[in-house]
């Protein structure tokens, strides 16, 4: 008899700080065990193992947090509205980012826009990310 689980949906989280309208959301699909295995990688190729003196076993980590959050947030992205305009001193628009959804985005591109964007905003998303996936809270 096959095993029923409750379906991975995605589920919708609205950047309250960074929109003050409400209206600005990401959807984050909960990970597989593939992203699970995938995040795991990222942390075990940064882990240290080291001897004390005192003869025990210490482990540690020199992963970048920064890379840790993107990484994460990649994992587990499904789509967003959000748009970020640049503008100059005069009101101008000079640059926009924006995401299509994660079908239609490579991780490559998806990587290029979150990196344009301010770390507040990517901090954000992030926290979001820890409400839906709250073991990943502590990342070592």
């Amino acid at each position: 008899m096959p095993v029923k689980i409750s379906a991975v949906v995605p589920q919708k989280v609205y950047l309250e700080e960074t929109d003050l309208s409400g209206e600005t959301y990401v959807e984050i699909r909960p990970p597989t065990y593939r992203e699970h295995a995938e995040r795991e990688g990222f942390l075990s190729a940064n882990r240290r193992v080291s001897l004390a003196n005192s003869g025990e076993v210490q482990i540690g980590n020199n992963a970048n947090f920064a890379q840790l959050a993107a990484l994460e947030i990649w994992l587990t992205y499904q789509s967003t509205n959000l748009t970020v305009q640049f503008v100059d001193d005069e009101g101008k628009v000079v640059d926009e980012v924006s995401f299509r959804p994660r079908e239609k985005m490579t991780r490559e591109e998806f990587f290029e826009a979150l990196y344009k964007l301010p770390a507040s905003i990517v901090e954000e998303w992030h926290r979001a990310v820890l409400q839906i996936v709250p073991d990943w809270s502590i990342p070592f």
